[in-house]
């Protein structure tokens, strides 16, 4: 029996705030293992586009994350005595890597009406300096709070510098305490709205952050900070339009604000328009060479674009400006996967949660490459590690299961299924998955079912008509199976996989030549596609073209030297050109690399043109005692029939 590919297994490119390429590996349908071929995620490598890849294998890996935020938290008010104390107002811009982000301190002056007594001087040199220690500005400004001296604007600016001092002790809960303090004391006070809006962004509450982000822009028109935080609010909320506006804006009054440059690199990036991304990032990175963010985004972004030496490069680059910093190494460890490198990849996402050992999606990662390597076990692990790390992580329990079907374990594959679709109801993905398990069980009416689901959510998933495809060719559905394999082709034209499937299709419903016209084609896009080749001299063979039959299955050996049907083909090919010990040597390749019940007729065929009736008997029997399909069956019985001996 021809052998047919099922799909290409594939990881999805799921981005974290965002996530899939696709190679090959032949198989067989006798057994599952055979009808699988693969295909992977993101975007590398040759058959199925991305839409292809999801296949089976919607696992993905890097979390390449789309963007951090960055932005100043804005002017540090410094209290004053006497006005010849005054200091200057000065500001510095400094990136962060991938931890909590680093603020610019800006030191504005404020001359109090009424100079402070000498007894608070220190207070207020505490209070106002970034020099000294966050924990002697704290306590300074402390003590000047809590003095009872100061009202007004001046105790909006006292709470306002502490808040700043908790911010570089990364005490964002009491940071924004005082920020609220000092609203309440002087609610025109810009400052502390500008600070506010930009926490609200790190903690992952963009709405709270806009309104923060339009007071600090109606008090100061000019707040170059707030308009770039609120272009950040707007990029999280998908408000591309508003965000492009505020970034613009951010750029107007500060052409240099790297920020704003690096941010608007994020938006393009979010709309798909990767070159602009990708200027953006340019010019960050020409302001501030160090910027470890825009290195990291911009080798997303050209990996986006399939240009992985450049995505490579940068991703370099960020490790050596900053050493410690995880994501770098967990994005170089999925581009490492997109490149067939699956020990470096491991290598550095084992460094990645080394440094970052709470992070789900560096888990769900290496969970993915230990799939490809075959390893099993491990890669469950890491992905429940990743569920245990983050319950709602939808993409960890379909990868999961995707691991515990490969392992036969089905039941446990469809409740990973269950509850991915429970947290995404509308993930077509999901369904995909799940109706691939049905299927594996032998339930096939639910797993179309599945495949229907899929489809009415995203009605352009190649890879989901593809797969409701082999399933009604299972069906003997052939007409309605060409039709599934027919608009996958359409809506991804270099889809391989199923140009082969629907050549088989073709084949089974006798239609010789439609059948080697879809596996040529399916080879000229993918040249080691071991099944076309197998089921292309399957076709040939019932041609009686017996030499292009033993061609296209010396070609499928050479991909595949265990490759049980190419073994059948050439042997009955050799038989028919009256080669009866050529197709004996084949026969026994092909039943030692897999028994079936077609194997013992073939070889029960070659020992009967050889003359050795008792010899081919056994093999008929033998062939019976494996419960073949009933065409099987009944060939195997009149074959022994002809030989006058007893089904």
């Amino acid at each position: 029996m021809p052998s047919v590919p099922k799909y290409f297994l594939a990881i999805e490119l799921v981005p974290f705030p965002r996530r899939r390429r696709a190679r090959s590996r032949p198989g067989s349908i006798p057994t599952r293992a055979a009808r699988v071929q693969k295909s992977r995620r993101m975007s590398s490598a040759a058959t199925p586009n991305r839409a292809a890849a999801m296949a089976r294998d919607p696992v993905a890996p890097v979390p390449l994350q789309t963007y951090h935020v960055l932005a100043r938290i804005g002017p540090r008010a410094a209290l004053a005595g006497p006005a010849s104390r005054a200091e200057p107002r000065r500001a510095a811009h400094r990136t962060s890597g991938g931890g909590p982000m680093s603020r610019t301190l800006s030191i504005l002056v404020l001359l109090l009406v009424l100079a402070a007594p000498a007894a608070r001087a220190d207070d207020f040199a505490d209070c106002a300096s970034s020099k000294i220690s966050a924990d002697r500005s704290i306590a300074g400004c402390t003590r000047a709070i809590t003095g009872g001296k100061y009202s007004g604007r001046n105790l909006a600016i006292l709470f306002y510098n502490r808040g700043v001092s908790y911010g570089n002790k990364r005490d964002s809960d009491r940071a924004m305490s005082d920020y609220e303090s000092a609203i309440r004391v002087d609610a025109k006070y810009a400052p502390p709205y500008t600070n506010l809006c930009s926490l609200w962004n790190d903690k992952g509450e963009p709405q709270r952050s806009l309104s923060y982000c339009d007071t600090a822009i109606r008090l100061n028109a000019k707040d170059v900070h707030s308009f770039n935080n609120r272009c950040r609010a707007q990029i999280s909320l998908n408000n591309f339009d508003r965000a492009l506006a505020d970034c613009g804006q951010a750029l107007k009054l500060d052409a240099k604000y790297v920020h704003a440059w690096y941010n608007r690199g994020n938006l393009w990036r979010r709309k798909g328009e990767l070159d602009k991304a990708i200027a953006d990032y340019n010019e960050a990175i020409r302001l501030n060479p160090q910027h470890v963010l825009a290195h990291n985004n911009r080798a997303i972004t050209f990996k986006d674009k399939r240009d992985y030496d450049r995505a490579l490069a940068d991703l370099n680059e960020a490790i050596r400006l900053d050493p410690q910093y995880a994501l770098a190494y967990r994005n170089r460890g999925d581009l490492w996967d997109d490149k067939g490198d699956l020990d470096r990849a491991l290598a550095d996402l084992t460094e990645s949660l080394r440094l970052d050992p709470a992070s789900p999606y560096a888990y769900n990662i290496r969970g993915h490459v230990l799939r490809r390597k075959g390893e099993y076990d491990r890669a469950i692990a890491d992905f429940g590690e990743a569920i245990r790390r983050d319950p709602k992580f939808a993409l960890a329990y379909r990868n999961r299961g995707i691991a515990r079907k490969a392992k036969g374990d089905y039941d446990q594959a469809i409740a990973d299924f269950d509850e991915a679709i429970r947290l995404e109801p509308a993930n077509a993905v999901a369904y995909r998955n799940r109706g691939d398990a049905w299927d594996d069980k032998g339930d096939l009416d639910r797993a179309i079912a599945d495949l229907n689901e899929a489809l009415r959510i995203n009605a352009s998933d190649a890879t989901a008509y593809n797969i409701r495809g082999f399933i009604l060719r299972k069906k003997r559905d052939y007409d309605r199976a060409i039709a599934d394999f027919s608009e996958a082709v359409r809506l991804d034209p270099k889809y391989a996989t199923a140009y082969s499937n629907r050549g088989y299709a073709w084949l089974m419903k006798g239609d010789n030549d439609r059948a080697i016209a879809d596996y040529t084609q399916a080879i000229g896009i993918n040249a080691k596609f071991t099944v076309a080749y197998g089921n292309r001299g399957a076709a040939w063979l019932r041609k009686a073209d017996y030499d292009r039959a033993i061609a296209d299955a010396d070609e499928a050996l050479k991909l595949n030297p265990r490759y049980g049907a190419a073994y059948e083909t050439r042997a009955r090919a050799r038989l028919m050109k009256g080669d009866a010990t050529g197709a004996l040597g084949d026969a026994d390749q092909a039943l030692r690399t897999e028994a079936s019940a077609e194997g013992h007729r073939l070889r029960g065929d070659v020992f009967k043109a050889l003359g050795r009736r008792d010899d081919a008997i056994a093999d008929y029997r033998k062939g019976l005692g494996l419960k073949p399909d009933p065409d099987a069956k009944t060939a195997l019985e009149a074959a022994l029939r002809d030989l006058g001996a007893t089904p």
